[in-house]
């Protein structure tokens, strides 16, 4: 409706596109005459002289011009003609929908795992989600990811793919709507170099401030602050790490903008602050507000009690040693 308004507004004033007769332009929108085709064969409504005062004149107009109206095509044959085509498209639709199935192994709080539910959210694809007891993993989870026995574990048409940024990677040369990755190949390698750091680096020094307290945790978190930093200015100009939308990046090290806090909750420490960390502070918030990813989130309570009773156990572990 928003491009037919700019087709009216060319005929402000005018008889025709081309002034007082007919010109290349009305030539080139004859097709239009076809829109009552397209109605009635798609039960929609398009033009009419409520929205369209003009267009629908021009339409009848031109119609009636003698040298258009011998040209046009038997209308009774056009609307058998474009049903049959609807029914067709309908059918392949229908037939490729049934052979398109796509299943996601995970854990309720996985982050990993959590990457790939954004990504086929964002790129629009159904799917079905097989929730695993990671203390009880199914046959079918041991059959699919035999090698790491882990989630995410995406199975397409019974194909499984395993580790979460391979999984991205399929997701987006599989499905090219909505892309996630940029197109220059500069930049593309730059956001796969940032993924790996976040997965290598970031996370697992994280980690060991998760695992820490008093004095040896102060000291391993200066590390965890240098790679903030690194990660807050990848940030600068930007509204997002893949520029004005979410992006491949942005999926990566998406966990932080829920986890971090619980991280910094549970082992009493602080990370991110606005102080230190304008950029990636001001994209937490503007990214956990998208609605895409705040249905997704798992419940914060549930990620206190889970994480609260792990870091119990490492503690435990690294007094008894």
């Amino acid at each position: 409706m928003e491009n037919l308004k700019f087709v009216k507004e060319q005929l402000k004033g005018k008889k025709f596109f081309g002034g007082g007769k007919i010109g290349y332009i009305d030539v080139a929108f004859d097709w239009l005459n076809l829109a009552s085709i397209i109605e009635e064969v798609a039960g929609v409504k398009l033009i009419d002289e409520d929205n369209f005062p003009w267009l629908k004149a021009w339409m009848e107009l031109f119609s009636d011009v003698p040298v258009i109206k011998q040209s046009w095509p038997d209308q009774e044959k056009l609307i058998i003609k474009y049903q049959f085509v609807l029914k067709l498209e309908s059918n392949q639709t229908s037939m490729s929908s049934a052979q398109e199935e796509v299943k996601l192994f995970r854990n309720w709080s996985s982050a990993y795992a959590l990457r790939i539910v954004w990504a086929l959210k964002i790129k629009g694809i159904e799917f079905h989600t097989i929730f695993e007891d990671l203390e009880n993993k199914s046959p079918s989870l041991l059959h699919y990811n035999p090698v790491h026995k882990k989630v995410p574990v995406l199975v397409h048409n019974g194909k499984p793919i395993c580790e979460s940024l391979v999984v991205l990677e399929y997701i987006e040369e599989t499905w090219k709507q909505n892309p996630l990755l940029p197109e220059d190949p500069l930049d593309k390698a730059t956001a796969r170099f940032w993924a790996k750091f976040n997965d290598d680096k970031l996370l697992p020094s994280i980690a060991v401030v998760f695992t820490t307290q008093g004095k040896e945790q102060e000291e391993v978190k200066v590390p965890v602050m240098e790679n903030l930093k690194f990660v807050d200015e990848q940030l600068k100009g930007k509204k997002y790490f893949g520029g004005e939308k979410i992006g491949f990046l942005d999926i990566v090290f998406g966990w932080l903008a829920n986890m971090a806090s619980v991280v910094e909750e549970v082992a009493g420490v602080q990370l991110i602050d606005e102080e230190n960390f304008p950029l990636l502070k001001a994209w937490m918030e503007l990214f956990s507000d998208t609605p895409v990813i705040k249905e997704s989130w798992p419940d914060r309570e549930k990620l206190i009690i889970k994480y609260q009773l792990r870091r119990e156990g490492y503690l435990a572990s690294s007094v008894a040693k």
